[in-house]
């Protein structure tokens, strides 16, 4: 039949056979479909409302995460209308009550349904129960404001042969999940469109929207829509008013699915989303026995997506022709549950064509991937036919076969690694076969040859170095990332490992090294993933030993993660392997839950044969820890998966718990008389202590070192070792000391440099050697109890250095680059040859110096140094509003006459492992056999750590800081501990470890380079008093390292796991992460007791993460912090606490504060009050030091600065320059930082917000440096609310009005209209102190109205 038209064709349209290699046809036609009947029901049209709405200039965008920039006219140009048309409803008083029956045939229906109303649909019946016998069929439905054929609680209706056109929302729609029988046949429906006007499910409609499967759907036509075909979306229960937990749509079994075609349609021709799992007992329960739901006969072409399931197992797709297609053929996002794996009653996509591109001339771009293959294993691929995957491209993606799937917020990004079968494929003009990204992407088993063509039991696999020399390199495997397959006769099998929770937190981020008796591959650490996220994950080959190590964390000896081995079956296992470099474990299991009746540790290698999955096997000799991954015990008839808890450690004590132990004596305050001298032969029993060997001081001897020592191995002292500091009658002067070993063992006794009341006036260098593999220090007795000692290190002690007034001080004036000569702010009693350090006042940690001091005025003020300064160090201070602050370079003392120093070797700095003083409890056997206990104390003062620390041991029970307290318990006059005017300097790890130990002080010590954190508390009633931290390294970015996907925020001073800790007088200058991690003090005290605490030259000043705030207030108080050149954020919380800031001062920051205050969550109608409050504080934007050419820093000049983007404030991004308050989110729930970034919403607003500022002075907020500081900005990527500011008592010193506030204006991302949260915010100004008179700032909230269109408000908005 031909037909001629009234006007000419606007766009070309298909109307071919399209025949391809093999024989393969495909009929591309459009559909023609009758529209007009006799029978009209049209509702009215207001001519009023027929205003012409013209095209939007950026069109319909159907993508996931599209912004619609117009509201109307996105489908082109219209005539708009009242939208309020005509509706046909069916519909009686009880269910099933038989008193309604609809017959519509063959009518048209137009101008129907009404929009913004629920329920008023052209054609609606609702709950009726069964309507057998009803239908709708042969009728023309068109130009609809609110869907089209939609059955609500109604059953058995057939609904065929009508044509549907131009609707608003889902076409076909059944509404509450409880509707069965029903048919739809034979139906074409044409153009559904995207409808902002009813529910969200109508914002991305379906021709077909299916919520209960017992239906039938079969020879159905959907073509142009904006979104689906078909969507299947079957709820957990019933919804609305039909809602029942007795049925269980997502377990029903499917109806019939056949015979249907999709094309030209925005999303997916067949989504099934989100939850799917039919069971054999009809949906009865939540569980069951699976019974597969089979779609047939699926032709999908020129769509974004032919078909994706999603969480529903098992699925099968039969009989599909998949065309050109942009994204994918057939897309399969997980395939869990427990139907038979790779079967016939499993998941399986069977005898189904796909084809890359269709053969007519200026056919869209390719299909990316013919198939996307699912994160889980368990899929079978039988009878694929791919077509036309010829090496054409695609957004510069050459389109492929076969690629795997990546699911935004679960895994983007090394994904998948799963075995995928295939049998009976045929390839056809197909030479690009899969899309490679990685080396451990996935397995692709050939069952039967066909798909590699190198016989059964082939892999086609994503190259890697681990695999025998047979596995060769294939190109048409590879278009991207190389590709390889292993030919049939080898028999080479995989095995998936993924783990995460990787112990100490040092192994976090690290990259592995992974190697077999093939080759070394490197896996890189993942952020996220459908296994095990924040971790990793590799392909093993079945059946061989497999070394694995954490790049640059080999020497790390206690190991814990937790992970899972996957697809094991047939003899399948894997020995794997971890390097050490000590010897001492006293638990190594694997499994999660033990076998009392077994021994899982070997006392010979492991092999299949001998072993059992679990066994592990571990000797000093070899130093490799050591388990086998296996299926056995219980061989599996299918593939097994093994989950595991790895744990390799040390524990302290008996049975892991610390014993109870009385106090020892007090300690002696004065040298005994009958005290030993070194020098004296009478005081060793078997003669002077020689070089190289051990050297034991027994218990009840007081020996004096008076004369020079031998270098020893080990030094155990269990009586007293006192250095003399007397006078050398030889030379009339007070001698010098080194005291070099190994190891310094003190148990129970006591090594002592000075008194209290008498400090030490020589010079002691206290030398440790070591490295890596020296061995781990041997107790004496198996069984003594006690923290790891590890290597290079010393016991409790006493160490009275010579004592200086002032350990660090300001500089009085300005010191310029070049220059030699510093003025001190203070009068100093240092030295000619003293080292001393100089910090930066910069935004830059890296411009802090060094120097040694070449004279001294005689006031003691004017310092010469042996260099030039590199850099300029500020001192300036300034007065505003009768609050005044400074910013001045400190200046601190390094060197004391006491030197605890790790010993130089060649690979010193690049394993940065240097010495340490660990304090704390040991138990050990006597000679009779019964537990002695020891528990040590220090005293440290004015000692200088050189070369300390030992990179990597950051776990709280091997924790090898420079100075560790561990598990002393409180502080006692009889066992006294303290570290005062110390210096810590050009160190490997942090300096300060306070573990389950209380009322340590801290006092006036100086800590310059430390990796990681300077001081970790973790404790009670602990105090740190005027300390001084320059130049804290991020490990992540520490030497050559750029760790790209590390999560780690550490803080120069970390007390968030203690408890009332006294913080006074502390600065942090310089930390490439945060200057203090923070859990506040309480907001129901009346007085704070935090004061004078500074940060600066910081990416961050402090910070408060989720786990540190003060959960049983749900407020943390902060007081007395001075931050100032903070490059992100002053102040950043991220925490469920209300947060009160008072008496602090912020000055240069990118963003003073900024809290991210989380829920309750809105979703759950909950309510509570959180806030944040100001009182009595200085915020300064620019500061007239502020200098725009250096205090700059950019993540190009910059590793770390780099590597901390997900932090960096929205300040310095656009019109906004520097901001006192980002303006703070109250959410619902976690926004996911640091994964994400800091000022990511990603959760609903809270209810419930409010933000004080009280007693607050602004000064200096204007135009600087090209950009217009301000006192409030909203959050770019803020919700869409913004909780009110209530404001009093303000002073304004040198403020432009612009820079009150920065409003952002209203995103563009609220589907089809702009955000509004950003036109509703309010700032209440209760005294007039800030606006100028008491008064209220509402926003322009009638921003765009009638205006852009891209905003869609305006009049076209009212119904």
């Amino acid at each position: 039949m031909t037909l001629t038209l009234t006007k000419a064709l606007e766009y070309d349209h298909l109307g071919e056979t399209q025949t391809f290699d093999g024989g393969i046809t495909l009929e591309t036609r459009a559909e023609v479909g009758l529209l007009t009947h006799n029978v009209v029901v049209r509702g009215s049209n207001l001519k009023d409302w027929n205003d012409k709405i013209e095209a939007c200039p950026d069109g319909f965008d159907p993508g996931e995460f599209a912004t619609h920039t117009c509201f109307q006219g996105r489908f082109g140009e219209e005539i708009g209308s009242d939208q309020f048309g005509s509706q046909i409803m069916f519909h009686q008083q009880e269910l099933n009550a038989g008193e309604v029956v609809g017959h519509i045939e063959h009518i048209e229906i137009t101008y129907a349904g009404q929009a913004f109303r629920l329920g008023r649909y052209p054609i609606h019946f609702h709950i009726n129960g069964d309507m057998n016998g009803s239908y709708v069929r042969g009728c023309g439905i068109h130009h609809t404001f609110n869907r089209a054929v939609n059955i609500h609680h109604t059953d058995n209706i057939l609904v065929e042969n009508n044509v549907v056109y131009d609707v608003m929302g889902g076409a076909i729609f059944l509404e509450d999940s409880i509707e069965v029988g029903n048919i739809f046949q034979y139906n074409l429906a044409i153009f559904v469109r995207s409808s902002s006007s009813l529910l969200n499910d109508d914002i991305t409609p379906a021709g077909f929207w299916i919520t209960h499967p017992d239906n039938i759907v079969r020879h159905n036509h959907v073509a142009g829509g904006t979104h689906f075909g078909f969507w299947y979306r079957m709820l957990e229960h019933p919804q609305g008013p039909s809602f029942t937990e007795d049925i269980w749509p997502q377990n029903v079994p499917l109806g019939e699915f056949y015979n249907n075609t999709v094309h030209s349609v925005g999303w997916y021709g067949l989504w099934v989303f989100e939850f799917y799992t039919p069971k054999v007992d009809g949906g009865k329960s939540k569980y069951g026995v699976p019974i597969p739901a089979v779609f047939k006969n699926l032709t999908t072409w020129n769509s974004f997506r032919g078909a994706e399931w999603v969480e529903a197992y098992p699925m099968q797709f039969h009989g599909f022709v998949l065309a050109n297609n942009f994204m994918a053929g057939t897309e399969h996002y997980f395939n869990r549950g427990t139907a038979p794996q790779y079967s016939q009653d499993g998941a399986m996509v069977k005898d189904t064509v796909i084809i890359g591109h269709l053969n007519s001339a200026n056919h869209p771009p390719c299909t990316k991937r013919g198939i996307v293959l699912p994160l889980d294993g368990g899929v079978l691929f039988d009878g694929i036919t791919f077509v036309n995957f010829d090496g054409e491209k695609n957004e510069n993606h050459t389109c492929s076969a076969i690629g795997t799937v990546k699911i935004v917020c679960i895994c983007e990004l090394l994904c998948a690694g799963y075995n995928y079968k295939f049998k009976n494929i045929k390839w056809l003009n197909s030479n690009k076969k899969a899309y490679w990204e990685w080396e451990h992407q996935a397995e692709l088993e050939d069952l039967d040859g066909t798909l590699t063509g190198h016989g059964a039991g082939a892999r086609a696999m994503s190259k890697s170095n681990l695999f025998p020399p047979e596995c060769f390199d294939d190109d048409e495997w590879s278009p991207n990332f190389g590709g390889m397959i292993c030919p049939g006769n080898e028999s080479v099998d995989v095995i998936r490992m993924s783990f995460n929770y990787a112990k100490p937190e040092s192994l976090m981020f690290k990259d592995l090294s992974v190697q077999n008796q093939y080759g070394t591959s490197k896996t890189k650490f993942r952020s996220k993933g459908n296994t095990f996220p924040s971790g990793w994950m590799l392909l093993l080959v079945s059946k061989l030993p497999h070394n694995i190590s954490f790049i640059n964390m080999d020497h790390i000896t206690n190991i814990s993660y937790n992970g899972a081995f996957y697809g094991l079956e047939d003899g399948a296992h894997v020995i794997v392997q971890h390097p050490v470099m000590q010897d001492i474990y006293d638990q190594f299991v694997v499994e999660k839950e033990l076998d009392p009746s077994r021994n899982y540790s070997k006392t010979e290698p492991l092999t299949y044969e001998n072993s059992l999955n679990g066994d592990t096997y571990f000797t000093n000799e070899t130093k490799v820890l050591t388990y086998m991954i296996s299926d056995k015990p219980n061989n599996p008839d299918v593939r097994l998966d093994r989950p595991i808890t790895l744990r390799a450690i040390k524990c302290f004590y008996r049975g892991c718990k610390r014993p109870d132990v009385e106090e020892g004596p007090p300690v002696a305050t004065e040298r005994p008389k009958d005290a030993k001298m070194w020098s004296d032969p009478a005081t060793w029993e078997n003669g002077m202590p020689a070089n190289d060997t051990d050297v034991t001081i027994k218990e009840g001897d007081w020996v004096v070192a008076d004369t020079v020592l031998p270098k020893m191995k080990n030094l155990n002292i269990y009586g007293t070792l006192e250095i003399d500091d007397q006078k050398d009658p030889a030379t009339g002067h007070v001698r010098e000391f080194v005291l070099e070993a190994t190891y310094i063992y003190i148990r129970g006794g006591r090594l002592l440099a000075g008194w209290e009341d008498s400090p030490f006036t020589g010079k002691l260098d206290i030398l440790l050697n070591g490295n890596h593999h020296t061995p781990e220090f041997q107790k004496k007795n198996k069984d003594d109890d006690g923290p790891n000692i590890g290597s290079k290190v010393i016991g409790g002690l006493d160490l009275f250095g010579e004592p200086y007034n002032i350990t660090w001080t300001h500089l009085a004036t300005t010191a310029d680059n070049g220059s030699n000569t510093i003025i001190l702010e203070t009068a100093v009693d240092w030295n000619i040859g003293d080292e001393i350090v100089m910090t930066t006042t910069s935004f830059n940690p890296w411009e802090t110096e060094t120097f040694k001091i070449a004279s001294v005025s005689g006031d003691m003020k004017t310092l010469t140094l042996n260099a030039s300064l590199q850099y300029k160090h500020l001192s300036f201070e300034e007065s505003v509003g009768g609050m005044s602050y400074e910013i001045k370079a400190e200046v601190g003392l390094l060197s004391r006459n006491i030197r605890i120093i790790g010993a130089d070797y060649n690979d010193m700095f690049s394993e940065s492992f240097g010495a340490r003083v660990i304090v704390g409890m040991q138990t050990e056997l006597d000679e009779k056999g019964e537990l002695k206990p020891h528990i040590g104390y220090a005293r440290l003062s004015n000692i200088e750590f050189l070369h300390s620390g030992q990179l990597g041991f950051v776990a709280s029970y091997d924790a090898r800081y420079s100075v560790t307290f561990f598990d002393i318990g409180k502080v006692s006059t009889t066992r006294p501990s303290y570290v005062t005017k110390c210096t810590f300097h050009n160190g490997f790890s942090p300096a300060f470890g306070v573990i389950g130990t209380h009322n340590l002080e801290l006092f006036n010590n100086v800590i310059h380079h430390t990796v990681g954190s300077a001081i970790i508390v973790v404790g009670n009633n602990n105090t740190l008093r005027d300390n001084l931290v320059t130049l804290s390294v991020f490990p992540g970015s520490y030497q050559d390292r750029f760790e790209e996907n590390t999560l780690d925020w550490m803080a120069s001073i970390e007390i968030q796991n203690a408890t009332n800790t006294s913080l006074v007088g502390n600065v942090v200058a310089g930390s490439e992460r945060a200057a203090y991690r923070l859990n506040g003090e309480s907001c129901t005290e009346d007085e704070a007791t935090w004061a004078n605490n500074t940060a600066h030259s910081t990416v961050m000043g402090l910070t408060m993460w989720q786990p540190d705030c003060l959960k049983r207030e749900l407020c943390s108080r902060f007081s007395g912090f001075y931050v100032y050149k903070s490059f992100s954020y002053g102040f950043y919380s991220n925490s469920i606490c209300s947060v009160i800031i008072e008496n602090s001062k912020f000055v240069d920051n990118g963003m003073s504060i900024f809290p991210y205050i989380k829920e309750p969550r809105a979703q759950e109608h909950a309510f509570k009050r959180k806030f944040l409050e100001v009182y009595d504080s200085l915020f300064v934007g620019a500061s007239a030091s502020y200098n725009c050419k250096t205090d700059v820093m950019k993540k190009d000049d910059h590793k770390n600065i780099a590597l901390s983007k997900t932090a960096i404030s929205w300040a310095f991004n656009g019109p906004v320059g520097r901001v006192a308050l980002g303006w703070p989110m109250f959410a619902s729930g976690d926004n996911l930082a640091p994964l994400l970034p800091l000022n990511n919403p990603h959760e609903p607003p809270a209810l419930y917000g409010h933000i004080t500022f009280q007693g607050v002075t602004f000064a200096h907020f204007k135009d600087t440096c090209g950009m217009t500081d301000r006192i409030f900005s909203t959050n770019p990527t803020g919700p869409d609310v913004e909780h009110p500011i209530y404001m009093s008592r303000i002073q304004l010193v040198d403020v432009d009005e612009k820079s009150k506030l920065f409003a952002h204006h209203p995103q563009l991302n609220c589907v089809d209209m702009s955000c509004d949260g950003k036109k509703k915010l309010i700032i209440k100004d209760f005294d007039g102190s800030f606006f100028g008179t008491p008064s209220s700032y509402i926003p322009e909230s009638e921003y765009q109205y009638n205006g852009d269109r891209r905003h869609g408000f305006g009049d076209y908005r009212i119904p």
